[in-house]
């Protein structure tokens, strides 16, 4: 139904959003934290306070910079639309330190809020869907722009998704092909035969 990762959690969507959308961390193959927009980010010693700093030369698909009021924004989106708001709803305040940082406070400290970046956290442009006082009826849910390895080409509906390389990612060297196509198959039988016949690389249900 839409490919904005904020106002949903629907799994298919969710297979193809993080290949346009950046978040500031997500978990490695080994388990760590590791920055995605996030170059670095600091804890206070009483655990109440996140401040993240992000990577220089972070760009949106239309070519405008990543900006911490990007983040801020995308973050009170999240509490407001997204199925798992209760982990931003701890949030007591979110701070706009510079074009490039900022700071968010909980009232007591949250184990969870990583995790949830990781699994939910994407980053949105501000100055795109500011534009709509309904998130869930933004034109752009459909035809996404975002900071991610691949940049938005075609939706099909029930038919397939297509993705080309981001030539200005900014983490060099990455994606590592070309393009890449998501196909909606309704048939079980038909997806397997797919894969066995190297139609398709991997098989997800």
């Amino acid at each position: 139904g839409s490919l904005n990762p904020v106002i949903t959690s629907d799994v298919m969507a969710r297979m193809v959003a993080p290949n346009i959308f950046s978040r500031l961390v997500y978990v490695d193959l080994r388990g760590n934290y590791v920055g995605d927009l996030a170059e670095k980010w600091t804890i206070s010693k009483d655990n109440l306070r996140i401040k993240f700093d992000l990577r220089k030369g972070a760009k949106w698909h239309d070519g405008r910079p990543v900006t911490a009021e990007d983040v801020k924004f995308s973050m009170e989106m999240l509490a407001k639309y997204h199925p798992r708001s209760i982990e931003l709803n701890r949030i007591s305040d979110i701070k706009v330190l510079g074009v490039q940082s900022l700071e968010i406070t909980f009232p007591s400290p949250s184990p969870t809020f990583f995790y949830f970046l990781d699994e939910a956290g994407f980053v949105i442009p501000k100055h795109i869907y500011s534009t709509s006082e309904d998130l869930t009826l933004h034109p752009s849910n459909s035809n996404p722009i975002g900071s991610g390895p691949f940049t938005f080409l075609e939706w099909k509906k029930s038919d397939h998704i297509s993705l080309i390389k981001n030539k200005n990612y900014y983490i060099s060297g990455e994606p590592f092909v070309d393009k890449t196509v998501f196909r909606i198959i309704s048939s079980g039988a038909s997806r397997i035969l797919s894969l066995e016949a190297g139609e398709i690389d991997y098989l997800a249900e």
